[in-house]
């Protein structure tokens, strides 16, 4: 069995080859490919004990450690993914994948510097040039939606060098060009015409519509941008883990018990929440009207569940109660509780209101594991969103409400991105 190429967020992953794993008793390697299984089925906190056991069993096995980091990421644990990488990394320098997958964290956590750094690296080891340039295609995508429009022009040119082929490269340069002045469009013209010819070389028809689509847009006056889509967070890196570890300090590096997670939302703001590093993250289901929809919970235990949603409104006190009470009345038919007040709530960055109820319909000891007791609502207007945070729990004392109430007052708006 081999492992094949795997996409993540349209980022190419390049993982290992299950056989001649190096260092990696038997035992280890059953839990390996546990994981790979898991992890392809989408079940990554299965997968990730898996992958735990095998590192505990085999700790100097680079390819358990490679494939470790990419659960994490998933999970969107990017500090513990980091620190992974770097583990891989330094078990195996010479193998590209090991910094492929740390330039793939480290593009999830926003170090666009420490990304780059990484896959020219990449460049330097993977003798497939092709597949080398589409990693910093995928990184300039990314700078060029946040907004980084000099650094993807620089990140497109070197790709655009690694595979001269491309001719996607030269039409995406003349498009970031574009969008950087206006006076540029001789410049931007050009660089797509060139892209356009080799692009018909290849008979690259899917590329090709795209390429006179962003021409005809220029020649219309109009720049062209990848626009904004819905993201897990992304998380700063603490200082430590943004640089190669020296020999020995890496096991001295602490993963912080709480992480900053951000927003990027559609207009260039941002929304930002600090919780424990050990919850793991993932989208929801998309809903018309939302900028988003995020799940959390615990990595170890199913005690909790944490449904966020949350959308752009105007600062209104009298609405926001409005929202509030609105969701009260959708639940109390099936409340154990007949008289629900709201609490206020309110800090220096949020304000809303908040109620909890029991499902009077609990099976008790005959319900599966996802269907909770207990449920905590919060209505909360931060700056220009409005969030609305259910909290599906098996507990209901006060200790743990409050603390979800102090951990959601945290929550704060800023009006730029960063």
């Amino acid at each position: 069995m081999f492992r094949t190429a795997w996409v993540v967020a349209g980022v190419a992953v390049l993982t290992l080859a299950a056989q001649g794993a190096e260092r990696m008793s038997p035992d280890a390697k059953k839990a390996w490919d546990k994981g790979f299984e898991l992890m392809q089925k989408g079940e990554h906190l299965e997968a990730l004990k898996h992958y735990e056991t095998g590192i505990r069993l085999s700790p100097q096995a680079h390819k358990i450690w490679g494939e470790y980091v990419i659960c994490l990421r998933k999970l969107n644990r990017l500090p513990r993914s980091a620190k992974a990488g770097w583990q891989a990394v330094q078990l195996a320098p010479e193998k590209p994948e090991a910094w492929n997958n740390l330039a793939n964290t480290f593009m999830a956590c926003h170090a666009w510097d420490e990304a780059y750094d990484c896959f020219l690296k990449v460049d330097r080891l993977h003798s497939d040039k092709a597949w080398a340039a589409r990693n910093h295609l995928a990184l300039a995508y990314r700078l060029w939606k946040h907004g980084r429009h000099a650094k993807a022009l620089k990140v497109f040119q070197h790709a655009a060098a690694v595979d001269p082929s491309n001719g996607l490269l030269l039409v995406d340069q003349g498009a970031v060009l574009f969008c950087m002045d206006k006076a540029n469009v001789q410049r931007a013209k050009n660089l797509i015409a060139q892209g356009i010819s080799r692009l018909k070389k290849k008979g690259a028809s899917a590329q090709l519509l795209y390429a006179n689509h962003i021409l005809a847009q220029i020649d219309a006056g109009k720049t062209y941008s990848p626009g904004w889509s819905v993201h897990v967070s992304w998380q700063p890196l603490p200082a430590e883990l943004l640089i190669m570890p020296k020999e020995g300090a890496l096991a001295r590096i602490a993963i912080p018990d709480s992480v900053e997670r951000h927003y990027l939302l559609p207009k260039g703001d941002t929304i930002f929440l600090t919780t424990p590093e050990t919850w793991w993250e993932r989208l929801g289901d998309k809903s018309p009207g939302l900028l988003s929809t995020v799940q959390f919970g615990p990595i170890d235990g199913s005690d909790f569940q944490i449904l966020w949603s949350a959308r752009y409104a105007e600062p209104n006190d009298a609405e926001l109660r409005k929202a509030a009470r609105r969701g009260l009345s959708v639940v109390l038919p099936t409340a154990v509780e007949k008289n629900v007040q709201l609490v206020p709530i309110q800090s220096e960055h949020s304000k809303g209101f908040a109620f909890w109820v029991t499902d009077k319909n609990y099976r008790g000891a005959d319900a599966p594991p996802d269907d909770y007791p207990f449920l905590i609502s919060i209505t909360l207007q931060t700056g220009k969103v409005r969030s609305l945070i259910t909290v599906l729990s098996h507990k209901k004392d006060p200790a743990f409400i409050q603390r979800m109430l102090g951990l959601w007052k945290g929550l704060r708006y800023r009006s730029q991105a960063n």
